[in-house]
């Protein structure tokens, strides 16, 4: 079972509840928040706004990036190539190459 959670503020979480995901946390502190759940076994996939990632210290994007599982993915204006890369990293699967080869 995947266990998703999300971060944020209450207009960045509002979409993820009505889509059903219960793991949700409303923070101010959105470094404190994804430390505590970065040590959570339940929890395989974080998904925090990309704002909040740019906040992150060095030293926690520097965890974040490196993490196998939980996996973080910051979801906003960042690049598509960095969420790719992070799908692909979670699941094993480059899903964009096989949306695009069946084409």
């Amino acid at each position: 079972m995947v266990g998703i959670s999300v971060i944020g503020d209450q207009n960045f979480i509002i979409g993820f509840k009505l889509a059903g995901i219960r793991n949700v946390y409303i923070e101010k502190n959105i470094e404190e928040r994804l430390i505590s759940l970065l040590h959570e076994k339940k929890t395989s996939i974080i998904v925090i706004h990309d704002t909040d990632y740019k906040t992150l210290s060095p030293s926690v994007k520097r965890r974040v990036n490196e993490s196998m599982e939980p996996v973080v993915i910051s979801v906003g204006k960042l690049d598509e190539e960095n969420i790719r890369e992070k799908i692909k990293k979670a699941i094993g699967i480059d899903l964009y190459k096989s949306n695009q080869e069946k084409k």
